[in-house]
C-alpha cells in the first residue's frame, strides 16, 4: 500500500507540472498539438488524483483497482498522446 501511495502522489504530481508546462507553451503558440498533449496530461492527472482519493477511502480503492474502465482510460490518454505526435 506505501508503494501505491508514493507512484500515485508522484504521478499525479508529475502529470500536473507537465499539462502545465505543454498547456502554457500552448497558450504562447497556440500550436494544437501542445493542446492534445495537455490535456493527456491533465487526464493522467485526473486518474492519479482519483488514486490518491482512494487511498484515504477503502470503498473508493476496491473501485479504483486496475480494471477495465482503467485501462480505457490509459488507452484513450495514449491515443489522444499519438494524435497529437502523428497529426501534421
Amino acid at each position: 500500500m506505501v508503494v501505491e501511495a508514493a507512484l500515485s502522489a508522484v504521478t499525479l504530481g508529475l502529470a500536473l507540472v507537465l499539462a502545465t508546462v505543454a498547456l502554457t507553451a500552448y497558450a504562447r503558440t497556440r500550436h494544437r498539438r501542445l493542446l492534445l498533449v495537455g490535456l493527456a496530461f491533465l487526464g493522467f492527472a485526473v486518474k492519479g488524483a482519483v488514486l490518491v482519493a482512494g487511498l484515504f477511502v477503502p470503498a473508493l480503492w476496491d473501485a479504483v483497482q486496475p480494471t477495465l474502465p482503467f485501462l480505457l482510460f490509459d488507452l484513450a490518454i495514449l491515443l489522444v498522446l499519438y494524435g497529437a505526435v502523428a497529426s501534421p
